[in-house]
């Protein structure tokens, strides 16, 4: 039984690719964070440099921010084949995050 419901209008951040099919069986984990106010465009910058990390291996599915509903909400969606332990998906992406902070 449903107890609860919310509901968000996302839209998509620029530098991320557009979702394209994947082959083979996948597991996607969606990642949301709740940022501070006036944050957000620092979050983008320091993302829009990890990201290129991330692309060769197309493990970067998709990224959204809140535009109406609960504001300053941050989603993140990756895929990954069902052979990578969840676990090592979030190091490598903790890890990418942190390299492009410092450059």
């Amino acid at each position: 039984m449903l107890l609860s419901r919310r509901n968000q209008l996302l839209l998509e951040f620029s530098f991320w690719n557009e979702p394209v099919p994947r082959d083979g069986p996948n597991i996607y984990e969606l990642r949301s964070y709740q940022l501070r106010p006036g944050t957000m465009i620092e979050w983008g910058n320091y993302w829009a440099r990890a990201i290129s990390y991330r692309q060769h291996n197309r493990e970067a599915v998709g990224g959204f921010f809140s535009q109406i509903g609960d504001l300053y909400m941050v989603h993140h969606l990756w895929g990954e084949n069902e052979h990578m332990p969840p676990e090592t998906l979030h190091q490598v992406t903790v890890t990418d995050c942190f390299k492009a902070a410092a450059h």
